[in-house]
């Protein structure tokens, strides 16, 4: 046993969950090996060992009620070498040398081990596979300029105690009496609200001596609605609430004063005029949807994990998607104009769901100026490295059982001018005038992808063509010189990606902070994420009018009208 192995073991003796995965990860280590093919570089083993408990209702009724435990056993393995592994290879719904599994309960450490056992054969037969399709890729590509496959960083220790169960008798009236607030709202068509509480414990135990105990606290409060005019058009928004504690969360009179806010505001845009023109020229970005661009635009350019890896253009081999060597926008190249700045901390404020002082694969968590006058410095960096950064920075989050990848925890933009509103409201009435036009279009909250899903109404395509990364506009005006608005619906961003951030001209003083879901698994679970930016002015956003081309709502009156 090697002398880190032989300190990780003898330091986990207190936990018998701990024990198991450590006694299999040695064994394993030491001993997997198939034929000609070598053992296994790296293996770690990610537990999370947490109490579910999730509930969601409609209309002061319950749908789903759920309260249990749950163990997730998550196994990594590498083959080959950091220069050349298995890992982040070809395309597929499973990633080779992943594995994950729903484990035993209880203090059984044989049960555990036995689960850990079986997957980790299944990820290091698949990985041997793999990192042989990826040597005769590389053997056909006409140029090799790869970055390293894998990063250690320094060896971890730290253990937290678990966070305590959120009883269902917590989140169930609250989700009940959110619920309620649509029953006086006929128009709109489909509601929902959940609420759900992940506490308890993240075991990331690893053959490079890394042993760390964190614990997992996260609280999501949501309430979803989705409204659908005659012409076709519909929308979706919600009310949502994503803390680390029950003490954390709202008092239960605002949450129902947010939502009643939200099914006004649906039932508003349901008699707001439909667009007729389309529109170009400057945009005012204000509150939840200066959150969303920020989230839809700036985090994709700054998440620096490599996409996968495919073979060579013109091999025989068939893959769907991708083609990028990496999502962001290299290192020294502009994704802002001068005077604007990208920072993350995760451990900024450690009450927030967002934080943690170590990331999902045990690296301690490091505060990042990411962007610095417009111009990139660095990426959020997980273990699996990239051209640009070749070392983790403690921004590796992610399931069990998946490629790590590096994520945003607490990220802010800023600038380092801010305008008042009325100097705001000034400028971009003066960049409207270059385009022809005596008003501006101020958009003021955006729809939230996982929420689309979660209605059953997300709009997916194979073929996008302009490149759109931003949602519909839940709410846009028109903005006149005399204070004079004009409440537009059915607009569609067109051709939205980073490169739009470089218009940026002007940033509010007032900034506006989110929790949110990242990289949800649907509308109750995900990764929290912190978002804070001031009110943003972009010189020129292309908008398309018209709505779209959707189903009329149902023939009939919902009940609720005719009760």
């Amino acid at each position: 046993m090697s002398a880190l192995l032989l300190l990780l073991a003898l330091s986990a003796q207190a936990d018998p969950i701990v024990d198991g995965l450590v006694d299999e990860l040695t064994r394993s280590t030491e001993a997997l090996e198939l034929g000609q093919a070598g053992p296994p570089y790296f293996i770690a083993y990610d537990l999370l060992d947490v109490w579910d408990t999730s509930v969601s209702a409609t209309l002061g009724g319950v749908v789903f009620r759920d309260s249990s435990p749950d163990r997730d056993l998550g196994v990594s393995v590498r083959v080959g070498g950091p220069e050349l592994d298995s890992a982040n290879f070809g395309d597929s719904w499973r990633e080779p040398g992943f594995q994950s599994r729903q484990t035993v309960l209880g203090d059984d450490p044989i049960a555990l081990r036995h689960t850990a056992w079986y997957i980790t054969d299944t990820a290091y037969k698949s990985a041997i596979e793999n990192l042989a399709s990826r040597k005769a890729a590389r053997a056909r590509r006409a140029s090799s300029d790869a970055a390293l496959c894998f990063s250690s960083g320094e060896v971890q220790t730290a253990t937290a105690s678990a966070a305590t169960a959120v009883p269902i008798a917590t989140l169930e009236p609250i989700a009940l009496q959110l619920s309620e607030v649509f029953l006086a709202h006929p128009n709109l068509e489909w509601s929902r609200v959940y609420a759900s509480a992940e506490m308890g414990r993240r075991i990331h135990v690893d053959s490079l001596g890394t042993r760390v105990i964190k614990p997992v606290s996260t609280i999501v409060v949501r309430a979803t609605a989705r409204a659908r005019a005659h012409d076709g058009s519909w929308i979706t928004d919600h009310a949502s609430w994503v803390v680390r504690g029950a003490d954390d969360l709202a008092p239960v009179e605002e949450m129902v004063a947010k939502t009643e806010e939200m099914a006004d505001r649906l039932e508003t845009w349901l008699t707001t005029p439909l667009g007729e023109d389309d529109y170009v020229g400057p945009v005012l970005f204000e509150g939840n949807a200066a959150i969303e661009l920020v989230r839809s635009l700036a985090l994709p350019a700054l998440s620096g994990t490599p996409a996968s890896e495919e073979p060579p253009k013109g091999s025989r081999s068939v893959v769907f998607g991708g083609g990028d060597d990496t999502t962001a926008v290299r290192v020294k190249r502009r994704l802002l104009p001068t005077g604007f700045h990208i920072a993350d901390d995760p451990t900024g404020d450690l009450g927030l769901a967002s934080a943690y002082e170590y990331d999902d694969e045990g690296e301690k968590a490091q505060s990042l100026q990411l962007v610095i006058d417009g111009v990139i410095h660095t990426h959020y960096a997980s273990r699996t490295p990239s051209k640009q950064v070749d070392v983790s920075n403690g921004h590796g989050r992610g399931d069990p059982g998946e490629l790590i990848t590096g994520s945003a925890s607490w990220t802010t933009l800023s600038a380092t001018k801010g305008l008042s509103a009325k100097k705001m409201h000034k400028v971009a009435l003066e960049q409207a005038a270059a385009y022809g036009l005596d008003h501006y279009l101020a958009v003021r909250r955006i729809e939230d992808a996982s929420v689309a899903s979660g209605a059953s109404a997300i709009r997916f395509s194979f073929n996008d063509a302009g490149g759109n990364r931003l949602p519909a506009p839940v709410i846009a005006v028109r903005m006149y010189a005399d204070g004079r608005e004009e409440p537009v619906r059915g607009l569609q961003f067109v051709g939205t990606d980073h490169r739009l951030l470089r218009d940026l001209i002007a940033a509010g003083t007032q900034v506006h902070t989110t929790t949110l879901l990242n990289e949800g698994r649907g509308p109750a679970y995900g990764i929290p994420t912190t978002l804070s930016s001031p009110n943003l002015l972009i010189a020129e956003v292309e908008l398309s009018s018209g709505g779209q081309d959707g189903e009329k709502p149902p023939a009939l009156p919902s009940p609720l009208a005719v009760r």
